[in-house]
Parts: C-alpha cells; structure tokens; sequence
C-alpha cells in the first residue's frame, strides 16, 4: 500500500519531523525521540523514514504513521503489534 503525497506531506507537519512510533517494545519508552526531515525524499527514495499503516490497508491519513528506519524494521517484522500499541 502507498499513501499519497499529499497524506505523506500532512502526516510529516502532524509528526513535526519526529518518529511517530510509541510502541515500547521498539525499545524506547513513550515516543521515539527519532529525528527525520523532508528534504531529498521522493516517492521511491524514502531516506531515513517510511510511512506505516497502523491498522489494515487503509490509505487514510488517520491511519498513517511516520517512523525512523529501526522502528519500522522493527514493526514490520514483528506480528501481531503496531506501532502505535504499548499495550502489547
């Protein structure tokens, strides 16, 4: 699934160019203290941040989290947790 541009460029402003993740197994407590910028991404070169689906195939906004590298090795490896989720 890819999420659009524009989705991509409002969920960066909401993110303040900071790793979305908060789930505690990606070892950090609370939300991941990662920095990341805009400049030089394109849809095929994401650079130091991909956008995850925190839930299903929905290419919503809502359902858009911005996350450093590691976390998102991290979550996209692991089943059954999000990124979102500190619960499990």
């Amino acid at each position: 699934m890819a999420f659009s541009r524009d989705v991509l460029m409002v969920a960066f402003r909401r993110s303040e160019g900071r790793c979305e993740c908060t789930n505690e197994r990606c070892e950090h407590t609370g939300r991941c203290q990662a920095r990341f910028e805009w400049a030089g991404r394109t849809m095929s070169a994401p650079r130091d941040w991909e956008a995850h689906p925190i839930h299903g195939d929905d290419d919503s906004l809502e359902n858009c989290a911005l996350l450093c590298i590691p976390c998102h090795n991290r979550v996209a490896s692991a089943s059954g947790w999000d990124a979102t989720d500190s619960t499990r």
